[in-house]
This record gives C-alpha cells, structure tokens and sequence, in this order.
C-alpha cells in the first residue's frame, strides 16, 4: 500500500513538470534560447563569463562564436583552478562535487557539478521515471533495483569531493523512497571487492519483489546474468539458509545495512523460498545467459530480470 502510495504521489508531482516539458517541446528553439539566455546571466561574472564576453551574447549565433567546441584539455585550465578550490571561475555556482570519468586516456578527468545540474539531471530522471511507469504501470508492485556507483571516492587538494553522481542522488533521496521502492542498501556500493558486490547484489536482490532494474550501463545486465550463472549454487544456499557468503570478506559497516535490510525484509530463512528459486533457474536452464525466459504470474518480479538479458537497454521490467 505504501509503495503504491508513494508512486502515486510521483506521478502527482511529476505531471506539472511534465506538462511544462511538453509547452516547450511545441517551441524548441524559443525554450532553448531562454535556457540559454538564463545560464550566460547567472554566470556572466565569472572568470570564464569575462574572457568570452557572455554579458554580450544575445544568440545561439553568438554564442558559437564566442564559445568554439573544445574537448576536455582545452577547459582544464579552469577545471584545474576550480578543483584547487578557487571560485567563480567556471560557474558562479561553487560546485557540490565533481563527477570523475577515466575517459580512453586513463587520466582522470574533474567535470563541477553544481547544484543547478544536479536539479537539471533528476528532472531527467523524473520525466524518464514517469513515463516508464505509464508504459509499465506493473512497476507499482515492486521495487527497484538501483546500481549506483560511489558518491565520494576521493577529495581533490581544494577539499571538494569527486564521484559518482548517481551514487549522490541516491544517498539523497527520501527515506521511504529508499525503504519502500530502492531498498538495497548504500553501503552494498562501497564493496571494493567487485566479485563480492555483485554476489551481494544478487543475494540481497533474490529476496526482493523486483519490477525495474535500472542502471546508467546496460552492460551492468549482461554481467550480472553471468554472475548469476556463476554463483547460482552458493546464491540458492544462502537465500535457503538467511545467510550471505560472497567470495570476499564484507566490512563491519555492510554486514550492518545486510543485517538491517534482513530485518527490514524479513529475511529469515525459508526453505520453500530457495527451492522455489532453484526450481525456477533450473528449470530454464540458467547456464545459457542468451535465452529468454518469462517466469509465471507469482514469481515474474523476482526472476524476470535475473534471466532475461537485453543490453541494449538500461531498464528491464516484469509486468
């Protein structure tokens, strides 16, 4: 009742954001010249804004020739100065962090995120979020199955966190959005041990009504599905015995949050449900990763996404 709740209170929120979307949709060009014209005031002051003149761009013409394209090198000598802690250099804005990309180089590059962008991103999201569940409105039975990455893995000299976004919007949302619909707990994607985390993922996730699997890289699916095939036996063990024993030691902090969505999940060990699990892998044969496989009616949310492979997505739904 609460997670139909909560959705239903989503979709409230979100259908004036998405009937402005559409307003602008209908004036393409007018909507983006206005965001435009608001980026060049806010941020006219700053050391970037004096050296390109944004006090006198009037134009999407203008703008590109004050502005030219330039990759990563050609804005590092600013980046540079904004991950010392210097300000209004790039945005007037100082950033909250700095999400981190390695890129085809293998250095590491420094891209501010602001707040303003941060609010730009889950508006995205909400859009996006709203019409999946219009499309796939069975996503209210379930939860989802989030994979983040680290919100902070490091400070730069200037003191201001580097990361991962999605890993920062999902320690920020609201608590009975994290209990009732992301249940799987924060700490799972601090493991550093990549072998472990996936097992844990997997484990924590076998016990959970799923509807949505969502994740920035479709390829996170394919490698999970073959993690599944991996561990299957060790997988249906543990959820028959309400224990979990991937192939790393966890720290004290997630054996907590495991130990605190045990509770939360009543996850305690039931015979019935891992031979229902192991029933249901066998049964479709769950060493070809390629098959598809729609399970019946009372069990589709646990092991629809578990089987079925699609990388050319980054949603897989039960409906």
């Amino acid at each position: 009742m609460i997670r139909k709740a909560l959705y239903k209170g989503f979709s409230f929120i979100a259908e004036s954001k998405i009937r402005k979307l559409v307003e602008d949709s209908h004036a393409p060009r007018s909507a983006q010249l206005l965001k435009l014209t608001n980026i060049l005031q806010k941020n006219s002051s700053t050391e970037f804004g004096h050296e390109h003149g944004f006090n006198k761009i009037k134009s999407a013409e203008d703008y590109r020739a004050a502005v030219p394209i330039r990759d990563y090198d050609g804005f590092s000598p600013y980046i540079n100065k904004v991950v010392r802690g210097e300000k209004a250099v790039l945005t007037q804005d100082d950033p909250l962090m700095f999400a981190t990309t390695s890129g085809t180089t293998g250095a590491p590059k420094y891209i501010p995120i602001t707040t303003g962008y941060l609010e730009e991103f889950r508006l995205a999201s909400i859009v996006s979020g709203y019409h999946l569940l219009q499309s796939f409105p069975g996503m209210a039975n379930g939860v989802t199955l989030s994979i983040v990455s680290a919100a902070e893995e490091g400070r730069t000299i200037g003191d201001i966190p580097y990361g991962a976004i999605s890993g920062q919007l999902f320690k920020h949302e609201p608590y009975l959005i994290k209990k009732f619909i992301s249940p799987i707990p924060y700490e799972v994607f601090l493991i550093k041990d990549y072998e472990a985390r996936y097992y844990t993922l997997l484990r924590l996730a076998l016990v959970l009504p799923l509807s949505c699997f969502y994740t920035l890289n479709p390829s996170t699916i394919a490698l999970l599905c073959r993690r599944l095939q991996k561990y299957a036996p060790d997988l249906i063990r543990d959820v028959r015995d309400g224990t979990i024993s991937p192939p790393a030691v966890l720290s004290t902090e997630t054996l907590a949050a495991y130990a605190s969505f045990s509770s939360l999940t009543r996850n305690a060990p039931v015979s019935s449900k891992s031979w229902l699990i192991q029933n249901n892998l066998y049964r479709i044969n769950y060493g070809r990763p390629y098959r598809w496989c729609h399970a019946g009616p009372k069990q589709q949310h646990r092991f629809t996404w578990l089987i079925s492979l699609n990388t050319s997505a980054t949603c897989l739904f039960a409906t």
